[in-house]
């Protein structure tokens, strides 16, 4: 059975230190060099009928403490990352994966990349301003919290849209595999919420000429 998460915290100045300087550090006890990708779980409104629309996804940003392959951790104003822990490759990557299949069961909008502009009715920029796991206080069950801002304009840069999506979810343990699972729900539940409110506010497919 593996044993209770034991929080190590940085300030928030020698955390963001560390992560640039290449030495990541810090929290739980799993085994050495241990890789993690969570699988998330979409809440996805069904598909809607109708001719199909696209949109490129342009600038994915992520905050860039969070950006890398460690598990990022927050306890007040302090932060730290997982020790021995990591996620499959770098948290931004896994993300704009977890976009697209976010969009595998739309009938509504379609999201392409940037060599695919040509095919597109919008552009679609999406602003994740957290995604960490969140202690109320060392040692305690933490929270993964997710919070994402989008903005939808046309291709021209006019704007059509924007909206806050956010998600905490509580870990059942504190322990790793928990605090993975729990990435998982916050992440599927803010990007179910992005694929309903594009469908609703992406624009209509320019006809082929």
């Amino acid at each position: 059975m593996s044993r209770p998460i034991r929080t190590l915290l940085l300030p928030l100045g020698l955390a963001v230190a560390a992560l640039l300087g290449g030495c990541v550090s810090l929290l739980p006890k799993a085994e050495p060099a241990q890789l993690y990708s969570f699988v998330e779980a979409p809440v996805l409104a069904p598909p809607r009928a109708g001719p199909a629309s696209a949109v490129v996804l342009g600038a994915l940003t992520f905050p860039r403490a969070a950006t890398g392959d460690g598990l990022l951790t927050r306890t007040g104003s302090e932060v730290a990352y997982i020790a021995e822990a990591r996620w499959s490759g770098p948290a931004a990557v896994l993300f704009r994966e977890a976009v697209d299949r976010a969009f595998d069961n739309s009938g509504k909008v379609r999201v392409l990349s940037r060599g695919e502009i040509g095919q597109a009715a919008g552009i679609l920029r999406i602003e994740v301003r957290a995604f960490e796991t969140r202690y109320p206080a060392p040692e305690a069950i933490p929270t993964v919290a997710v919070f994402a801002h989008a903005t939808l304009t046309r291709i021209d840069g006019g704007f059509i849209a924007e909206r806050d999506f956010a998600a905490e979810t509580p870990a059942a343990e504190n322990r790793v595999g928990p605090i993975v699972e729990a990435y998982g729900v916050s992440t599927g539940k803010t990007l179910g919420e992005l694929a309903a409110w594009l469908e609703v506010n992406a624009p209509a497919q320019p006809p082929r000429r």
